[in-house]
């Protein structure tokens, strides 16, 4: 699989910050009790010895899929309408910009062609 950058995927993936946080949460768990933060260093972790449970791994699969559903992002256009949609909860805030094609404006959004241009998070840190 092609490596892919970090803020990659988290413009490209809805719900990044809530699909990656358990697993952010046992990694910084970890990497407190380490010399540095060096990637040679994180290589070498053996999350088992700092909680790795069964519900890490089930996120850990469900991020994997999320990558690879990633969704492909569009160029903004000028002959089409931008829209944002946002959501928060006591975690996490996100949002999403689309585009969609004059003629849809009128229609349900359930029901208008949204082409994902970018989606931005932020995870609250406790």
């Amino acid at each position: 699989m092609e490596k892919i950058q970090l803020d990659t995927m988290s413009r490209s993936i809805p719900e990044y910050n809530t699909k990656v946080h358990i697993l952010q949460q046992i990694f910084e768990h970890c990497m407190k009790h380490m010399p540095s933060r060096k990637k040679s260093i994180a290589r070498q972790v053996r999350l088992i010895k700092f909680g790795w449970s069964p519900k890490h791994a089930l996120a850990f699969v469900k991020l994997k899929d999320a990558v690879a559903q990633s969704a492909r992002l569009g160029y903004p256009r000028e002959d089409r309408i931008q829209c944002m949609f946002t959501d928060a909860n006591d975690y996490n805030t996100s949002g999403v910009v689309t585009q969609i094609p004059v003629e849809d404006a009128g229609k349900p959004v359930e029901l208008q062609r949204h082409e994902p241009l970018g989606f931005v998070g932020h995870q609250y840190l406790s």
